[in-house]
């Protein structure tokens, strides 16, 4: 009986066939294309398709709004598996979990006040502001230890009551102190006018002005701060252990890009939401009782008539700073400290591919200087953006600040709701998606849910009553390969593993050391003792694996391709076919 071939796809959205290889195309054409399909073996094959399950967890919305708790998760994941620094890391990803918790809900009270303010209701709004500063959070609590227990999530006991706890008092203090109607005159305040019953009976004809507290101004910049330095004590913590540095580093990175995404996308959805509630405001003009400014929880005063309405319109700015100043520190990085001649002018296609790949392997030396220049320079474009349109607040119609932030919104929230019909955006989210949502949900609740039990599952039904397998896994699909072998439970038969294009040692070796230890590499080849791998000079991430017998670099390109392959279609590269015919021989 003739041993079976399995093939495991790596990171994007695959079609069922797409193992198979890439079609050579004969006549490139706009409308029409002429193609060669790919060959496919003569002996038994299955191909398994895992990103199905991915975009099933990835599709939705909850999912993308559910992406900086699942950078916490990813990091957790990060750093060693014992000792000092790996007790402070632990320590440090659940209080940033907690900073985001807090943070969800402080968006979501501020979304409901948002769209409260058109809505009627009874005759006491400051009772309906209460209600809401204490069911959202609640809520949210209630979320987290339903899909705990429904989805039966192994998430530390610790870290889930924690933060449930952390929703509670955040929302009981919210209710009992309403923070938006708190008399305070430092920054951030607003000049808020003097209610009717407040001012009524006093010497004055009209309302006179007060200063009051802008709380979820306060929050934001709070919670950011605290988040940013609990990433700084990470970088700070690498600096005083000898090894998985680069793995710190990387925390580092996700806990800073966890918290600066999540209040710049919350702020673009709340002024969505507003919009959408002055678009409806006619609903609520016969009925004067809506939760007004006077009545809020955490919403600052604004006045509608103002062009820009709250200092959480200008988040987005931040939120293109942090961009912008990370993207000038990765490319003097880039081009300072990374080893090897850098390329010419005008670089052929695989003098291009094979810098790159230098460059991606120099990632754990730039990462840290990278962020550590990337934050200080954030910083000072926030202080300037602080400083410099904090005047807006009074309001100036058709200012290129204002156009801009208006234009963000409406770039985002169709992006938001058309992103599946936007192919490169969906295509980078997805891989995206692909890379964090392979650890299991662990260090945060409400961390999005990983594919990899199913992809696990998937191999093992492929498997069947087979005693004989080349399992061949490109790129995310090696990683899950090789942990099918080293730590998925259950008898398996006499295997060969062939990893291609595989980044298990220059992405998971090196920025998960807690997890690809040297045991690890040592059950996969327990596993496969004929462990192959296939990797090439122009691929990005892909390099000699431990353990497993890498042999030279693939030639790339080859005749008659002029273009380097990279890391795509490792399938119909002749080296790796050959050898998997020959070992399918040697099985059967």
């Amino acid at each position: 009986m003739s041993a079976l071939e399995i093939r495991v796809h790596g990171i994007g959205d695959h079609d069922d066939y797409s193992a198979l290889g890439d079609p050579v195309l004969l006549t490139p054409n706009n409308r029409t294309h002429i193609v060669v399909p790919p060959t496919v073996p003569d002996h038994p094959l299955k191909l398994v398709n895992w990103s199905r399950s991915s975009r099933k967890l990835s599709r939705g919305l909850l999912w993308y709004l559910a992406l900086p708790f699942t950078l916490v998760n990813a990091a957790g994941n990060m750093g060693p598996a014992k000792g000092p620094a790996h007790s402070i890391l632990r320590i440090l990803v659940g209080f940033v979990g907690i900073l985001l918790t807090v943070s969800a809900a402080a968006w979501l009270i501020v979304m409901a006040e948002s769209v409260m303010k058109v809505v009627a209701i009874p005759d006491d709004p400051r009772t309906v502001s209460r209600v809401l500063a204490v069911v959202i959070p609640s809520l949210l609590a209630f979320g987290m230890l339903a899909r705990w227990k429904l989805r039966n999530l192994r998430i530390n006991a610790v870290v889930l009551w924690l933060n449930v706890a952390a929703l509670i008092l955040f929302g009981a203090a919210v209710a009992a102190l309403l923070p938006a109607q708190i008399d305070y005159s430092g920054w951030p305040s607003r000049t808020v006018p003097m209610t009717r019953p407040e001012w009524l009976g006093t010497r004055w004809s009209r309302p006179p002005l007060v200063e009051r507290l802008d709380p979820m101004t306060a929050v934001v910049i709070v919670t950011t701060l605290l988040g940013l330095a609990c990433s700084g004590l990470v970088l700070l913590v690498r600096m005083f252990t000898k090894a998985d540095k680069a793995s710190l580093a990387g925390a580092s990175a996700l806990l800073s890009i966890a918290v600066v995404s999540t209040h710049t996308v919350s702020s673009v959805l709340r002024m969505g939401a507003d919009w959408i509630a002055g678009w409806v405001s006619w609903a609520s003009l016969s009925h004067p009782d809506t939760v007004s400014a006077w009545d809020r929880a955490l919403m600052g005063y604004y006045e509608r008539g103002n062009a820009v309405q709250s200092r959480l319109d200008f988040l987005a700015w931040f939120g293109i700073a942090a961009i912008v100043a990370l993207a000038i520190a990765a490319g003097l990085s880039i081009w300072t400290g990374t080893p090897g001649p850098r390329p010419k002018k005008s670089p052929t296609n695989r003098e291009r591919a094979v810098w790159i790949h230098g460059v991606v392997a120099a990632l754990p030396h730039f990462l840290p200087r990278t962020l550590v220049a990337g934050g200080l320079l954030a910083l000072g474009l926030s202080v300037v953006l602080v400083r410099h349109h904090e005047w807006l607040l009074e309001g100036l119609r058709g200012h290129f600040v204002v156009l801009i932030i208006n234009a963000l919104t409406v770039v985002a929230i169709v992006a938001v709701f058309l992103r599946h019909r936007l192919p490169m955006l969906s295509k980078v989210i997805g891989s995206f998606a692909d890379i964090v949502g392979f650890w299991t949900v662990e260090h945060h609740p409400l961390a999005g849910v990983s594919y990899r039990g199913a992809a696990l599952v998937a191999i093992d039904a492929a498997v069947g009553s087979k005693k004989h397998i080349v399992l061949v896994g490109h790129s995310q699909g090696s990683v899950v390969c090789a942990w099918w072998l080293a730590r998925h439970p259950g008898p398996k038969p006499k295997v060969s593993l062939v990893t291609c294009g595989s980044p298990l040692a220059s992405l998971y070796q090196t920025f998960f050391p807690r997890h690809f230890t040297t045991a690890f590499f040592d059950d996969v080849r327990t596993g496969s003792p004929k462990w192959r791998n296939f990797w090439r000079e122009t691929d990005p991430i892909a390099t000699a694996v431990p353990n497993a017998h890498n042999g030279d670099a693939l030639a790339d390109p080859l005749p008659p391709r002029m273009k380097a392959l990279g890391h795509g279609d490792y399938w119909t590269d002749p080296a790796q076919q050959y050898w998997i015919r020959q070992r399918i021989r040697q099985m059967s």
